[in-house]
């Protein structure tokens, strides 16, 4: 039985059996290359559409998106492309938990 939509072909679609018979051929760099800009692209994309979506219904939606590809360090990686969760993880829980102070409250969240 067939399902409708994306899901259309069955796992005894020959175009489907071809696929993957390429995908098992191909060498782990191709694979690995492959999966990471399906990654970049994806996200790319989504966060394209949230920004959009949001501006169509009045929202200002911070940018979480910036090339993170160009990046020059692992640490540019994530602050490229983790913007809004880094700013959330760093308003959110590094501050409260006392972050960077020496004080009461961070001698009291290392000891817990």
């Amino acid at each position: 039985m067939r399902h409708i939509g994306i899901t259309e072909t069955g796992p005894n679609d020959p175009d489907q059996k071809m696929l993957t018979r390429a995908v098992e051929d191909a060498p782990w760099e191709v694979i690995m290359l492959a999966y990471s800009l399906q990654l970049y692209f994806d996200f790319s994309g989504y966060s394209t559409m949230a920004v959009g979506l949001g501006l169509q219904f009045g929202l200002k939606i911070p940018q979480n998106f910036n090339s993170p590809y160009k990046a020059d360090s692992p640490a540019d990686f994530w602050r490229r492309w983790h913007i809004s969760l880094s700013t959330f993880l760093r308003d959110y829980v590094y501050i409260p938990l006392g972050g960077g102070r020496r004080g009461w409250r961070h001698r009291k969240n290392q000891a817990a």
